[in-house]
């Protein structure tokens, strides 16, 4: 948040770079069925499943706030190569990330969700029930003015 902050703010920084103001802020969120439904392919391939009993009580009862939901489908290789480059950041060996074999893995849950944490977009207003599918919408109208 306050990375989000600063980067538009020419005093936070001076001299580094000029500043840039991204103009939406999220939150990426792995929801209740995403869990299940890993766990439920972990034990179905005889796997040790890394969703202990807690994991699935909280998943189960799981309730979430998500603005935006993205197919990802076709890109799900993409995304498992982008978490193995950041090995820092992301235990390359770890069952949560890794567990399943990737032509497995890329048949789950083959959504991304997120929650819109801020935007600086003037919206258009909310319809009850209705999610982004863009991480850009509105993004691209309001940068083109």
């Amino acid at each position: 948040m306050a990375a989000f902050a600063a980067a538009g703010d020419p005093d936070a920084y001076p001299g580094i770079a000029e500043p840039w103001q991204p103009l939406k802020l999220y939150y990426s969120g792995w929801s209740g069925a995403r869990i299940l439904a890993m766990h439920q392919k972990f034990e179905e391939l005889g796997l040790e499943s890394p969703f202990d009993e807690t994991w699935r009580e909280r998943a189960a009862g799981a309730t979430a706030n998500y603005s935006t939901v993205i197919d990802v489908a076709g890109f799900t290789d993409v995304r498992r190569s982008a978490l193995l480059a950041h090995a820092t950041q992301v235990d390359p060996s770890s069952p949560f990330w890794f567990g399943l074999p990737p032509e497995v893995a890329r048949t789950i849950h083959p959504i991304d969700e997120y929650e819109l944490a801020q935007s600086l977009v003037p919206s258009r207003p909310v319809v009850a029930g209705e999610l982004e599918n863009d991480l850009f919408a509105g993004v691209r109208d309001f940068a083109a003015r």
